[in-house]
């Protein structure tokens, strides 16, 4: 059995771990002339499983409440662990997705559910590559190497035929047939999403779509919201004073109004006072100005974006140009009409900029006509699940690449397995 008397072992914690033990459970009490109590014994054994991990989340959190720093009291520990049955129901939670995910993979079921989707468009959402710590900082922006490289493998090795947009284009309007398509696409246009993610995809020869936010190439310092949020991760903190232009200036609140108070100080100042500012705020949080200096939350340069572009693989979209998409007509208009005269300015693209994605995946249905207005042929979101051939070009859904996923979650989401159990509860998205 995977479990003893104290517990649970951590290697059965894992989701192979748990589908092994349910097998075991599953082939000691089957009844081969008994269906029905076949299923018992399988649901007894998922209730056993969940019942020992939960045991076991509550006794580690125990240990972590007996093994506090000196000097913190039990209520603050509780502020650093978590409420055992708070976290500990997360944690369970979590850990019966991973055994679905892997018992889908395991067992056929992802494969099964792919070839019934297999003219499904999927479309995947990558923004930017980990350099050193982002991957941990923020999982769904950032992503490790080693991530990558396992996911490129798969796909690679799989039966999913990754197209260019153009192609997905073409193929939503029934004028190309392709068999298990899926579509790359990076966000924003990051620094290190061109120089070191995009290498990767193009040494398996995977076209990818970039879709490029133009004021940050037009401004060239970090992303402010961004890099702030990132050193206030590294150095939590409820306040702090930054010395700037021979003035005391004070910062205090949460993360979230620190962060909206910086971005609204910077907005009058030109690019080399809001540089200097942010020297000025790393010295007063002690931490290194090694992110500004090494471009790690710097978006791509014209020059950048030019030189990925000497690749017939490599296709530069619509983005808006500050990240954001107005709810006025008029505004949605500029917003997205710079963008595009900027690139047409900066970058000559051999594709039409015709191609569009929503800023952070926000969108509504009011929204469709304005984008129709200015020759917006296809938009995505980032709303999860594949697309069936009938689905409006201007509400794409994309599935989001994230570091803390597993590859048995990315299986079993680009199989369609998740739209199903979407649908059976009634979660799959009416707009």
């Amino acid at each position: 059995m995977a479990f003893n008397e104290r517990g649970m072992n951590a290697s059965q914690v894992t989701p192979k771990g748990a589908v092994e033990f349910l097998i075991r459970f599953y082939r000691q009490g089957v009844d081969p002339n008994n269906n029905r109590y076949n299923l018992w014994v399988l649901c007894q054994g998922v209730k056993l499983f969940c019942a020992k991990l939960k045991m076991q989340l509550y006794t580690m959190n125990l240990r972590k409440m007996n093994s506090r720093p000196i000097g913190v009291s039990s209520k603050s520990a509780l502020k650093l662990f978590g409420n055992s049955t708070r976290s500990g129901w997360g944690f369970l939670m979590q850990g019966l997705r991973g055994i679905f995910f892997s018992f889908s993979v395991r067992t056929g079921i992802a494969r099964l559910n792919s070839f019934f989707n297999r003219d499904k468009l999927i479309i995947l959402c990558f923004h930017s590559i980990s350099q050193k710590d982002e991957h941990r900082f923020w999982p769904g922006v950032f992503i490790s190497k080693e991530k990558v490289t396992q996911l490129l493998d798969y796909l690679q090795s799989s039966h999913f035929n990754v197209i260019s947009l153009q192609d997905a284009e073409r193929y939503l309007n029934g004028e190309a047939q392709f068999k298990y398509p899926v579509v790359i696409t990076f966000d924003d246009g990051w620094r290190s999403s061109v120089t070191d993610l995009l290498p990767m995809f193009l040494a398996h020869s995977f076209p990818v779509t970039i879709y490029v936010t133009t004021y940050y190439c037009d401004h060239e310092i970090p992303v402010v919201n961004v890099l702030v949020q990132y050193w206030l991760w590294l150095k939590p903190t409820g306040g702090f004073d930054v010395a700037f232009d021979g003035t005391t200036h004070r910062f205090s609140g949460d993360r979230s109004s620190i962060v909206k108070t910086i971005e609204l100080f910077l907005k009058g100042l030109v690019d080399e006072q809001k540089n200097e500012f942010l020297l000025a705020l790393a010295d007063s949080l002690g931490v290194s100005d090694e992110a500004i200096k090494s471009k790690r939350f710097h978006n791509a340069t014209y020059e950048e974006l030019a030189k990925a572009m000497l690749s017939p693989l490599v296709d530069i979209q619509l983005h808006t140009h500050t990240h954001q998409l107005p709810t006025d007509n008029k505004s949605i208009k500029k917003e997205i009409q710079t963008n595009r005269d900027r690139m047409l300015e900066t970058l000559s693209p051999s594709n039409p900029l015709v191609h569009f994605c929503y800023p952070s995946g926000i969108w509504s249905p009011e929204h469709l006509p304005e984008l129709e207005s200015i020759g917006i042929k296809t938009a995505t979101t980032l709303d999860e699940g594949i697309n069936a051939k009938t689905e409006h070009p201007l509400k794409l859904k994309r599935n989001l690449v994230m570091d803390n996923r597993t590859l048995d979650h990315f299986v079993v989401t680009i199989s369609g397995v998740l739209d199903a159990l979407r649908r059976l509860t009634g979660k799959a998205s009416t707009r």
